[in-house]
């Protein structure tokens, strides 16, 4: 999945990752799992840093696996987490979604898998990670240099 071509058609369609050497986020309340699956690994792949300076939420809390000398927290940094919640539950077999559950604590690295663990783990209420946390586990940032994209999901 991580062809050349791949990587150069998701940063065609993830437009701030392909003029960017950093991204910013800001207020990102998450989405699809799939669509940040693929951001993650255009972002790694493309080595653009990422500066969470605001919520991060749901799906946009798995960009944390990106390695340490591309992600970073600032003071104003939250994570939010949750299971999984599919659009229609009632159709995805209860064992199904178990395992999917499961997956997604592997999607974190060992740190943040800890903290979850260490906070209730993940329910269907969001867990809320605050900013000294946050950075404790992916560090904390730099002063901006001015040379950010931000990210801000409506």
């Amino acid at each position: 999945m991580r062809s050349g071509a791949v990587i150069l058609m998701l940063a065609l369609l993830i437009p701030s990752a392909s003029r960017a050497e950093s991204v910013t986020i800001r207020l990102d309340d998450g989405g699809d799992l799939g669509f940040y699956e693929v951001r993650l690994g255009v972002y790694e792949a493309l080595g653009i840093k990422v500066r969470i300076d605001g919520v991060c939420a749901s799906a946009c809390t798995i960009l944390t696996r990106l390695p340490s000398h591309q992600i970073c927290a600032t003071e104003r940094a939250e994570l939010r987490f949750h299971k999984i919640r599919p659009a229609k539950a009632d159709t995805i077999p209860a064992d199904v979604l178990r395992t999917e559950n499961a997956r997604l604590l592997t999607l974190y690295p060992a740190g943040i898998r800890n903290w979850i663990a260490t906070h209730g783990g993940l329910t269907d209420a969001f867990l809320a990670m605050p900013p000294h946390a946050v950075a404790h586990n992916i560090g904390r940032c730099l002063p901006d240099d001015g040379s950010t994209v931000a990210v801000q999901r409506p």
